[in-house]
């Protein structure tokens, strides 16, 4: 398994705000959730909708993979298009409306709205 130095494993202190926490949601997203607080992170990378509609309630900005690939397009990093096609066959679930809105948002630079 390959690792990157830059990604830090790290364990949540409050096991039991992750336990309060576990009873609408996973584990993972549970101490995801406690962890981001525990940091104060500024931004959390989530994909499932209802982890993040519980940390933009609590004030979190959330970004999910579509949101960190188009951020790279923008950036010439990759083709957004060859990548969520690629993703999509591997199984990565995306519906149509927000396939087509990546590959629009992909297109305009990063100060427009």
């Amino acid at each position: 398994m390959e690792s990157a130095d830059w990604i830090k494993l790290r364990e949540i202190e409050n096991r039991f705000a992750a336990q309060i926490l576990e009873i609408e949601l996973d584990r993972g997203e549970a101490e995801v959730i406690v962890l981001a607080k525990e940091i104060n992170a500024d931004i959390v990378l989530v994909d499932d909708r209802r982890p993040r509609e519980v940390l933009k309630r609590l004030g979190f900005k959330v970004l999910g993979t579509v949101g960190v690939l188009i951020k790279a397009a923008r950036d010439g990093r990759i083709n957004l298009k060859e990548t969520l096609d690629e993703l999509t066959s591997k199984g990565f679930r995306l519906s149509k409306e927000v396939y087509e809105e990546a590959l629009r948002q992909a297109t305009r630079r990063a100060g427009e709205v």
